[in-house]
């Protein structure tokens, strides 16, 4: 046994042979290690008599079984199954993370195009009237154009042509000045009312096929 001691090599710090073993920091150091260096004051025995030691403690290990393959790869198998398990579940949750998201952007976009589609029809049909008072007033003010342009005319006979055109324009532009309206959105409800505090996810979705509703209505009104 002592043979394997012969020559237990060169401390790299102080170029001197190891000479003891450090119980403290468990490894070989130099006399210089243990009066001056890092390991001054550290508790020591030979080097020998550590490797004594050692054997001994692995003895007791084997003895309590613990060295055993078996025991070791038993619990690399509970460990291994469960971390098969961790990573099983976590794809499981990203992918309903997908679902649920991709679920919920689905019904705030068809959500959008229902809300755009039925504020534009609101807005058309508003100015449509408006247009139709447009060119009803365009009408009389050309006809009024036309008219003042007959007034000049000397030749009798293109004034007895004109006569349906005069007569009817004159009518025209007699009548009353009206007021009428149009009523418009000025505002919309963007509050998120779901039907439940706790909502499942179904609730959710059918709560958000009602998100963004039309708010104030104003009415505008005009001379025409």
């Amino acid at each position: 046994m002592e043979d394997q001691f012969q020559d237990p090599g060169m401390c790299q710090i102080h170029n001197r042979p190891f000479e003891c073993y450090s119980l403290d920091e468990n490894c070989l150091i130099c006399p210089s290690c243990l009066m001056f260096g890092p390991y001054q004051g550290n508790k020591v025995c030979r080097i020998e008599e550590a490797a004594k030691k050692l054997r001994a403690k692995l003895s007791e290990a084997k003895d309590q079984n613990i060295l055993q393959y078996e025991r070791t790869e038993n619990i690399l198998l509970d460990i291994r199954h469960t971390k098969i398990e961790c990573e099983e579940k976590k794809a499981q949750i990203m992918k309903e993370v997908e679902l649920t998201f991709s679920n919920v952007i689905k019904v705030l976009k068809q959500r959008k195009e229902d809300v755009i589609s039925e504020l534009v029809d609101h807005f058309n049909q508003q100015i449509e009237s408006v247009y139709e008072q447009e060119s009803k007033w365009v009408e009389k003010q050309e006809t009024g154009s036309e008219l003042a342009n007959l007034l000049k005319e000397e030749n009798d006979l293109v004034l007895i042509q004109k006569s349906n055109l005069i007569l009817k324009g004159i009518e025209s532009l007699k009548e009353s000045q009206q007021y009428k309206q149009v009523k418009i959105l000025n505002t919309l409800d963007t509050n998120f009312k779901a039907s439940k505090l706790d909502s499942s996810i179904k609730e959710f979705l059918r709560d958000l096929e009602k998100f963004v509703v039309k708010g104030e209505v104003i009415t505008i009104q005009y001379k025409c």
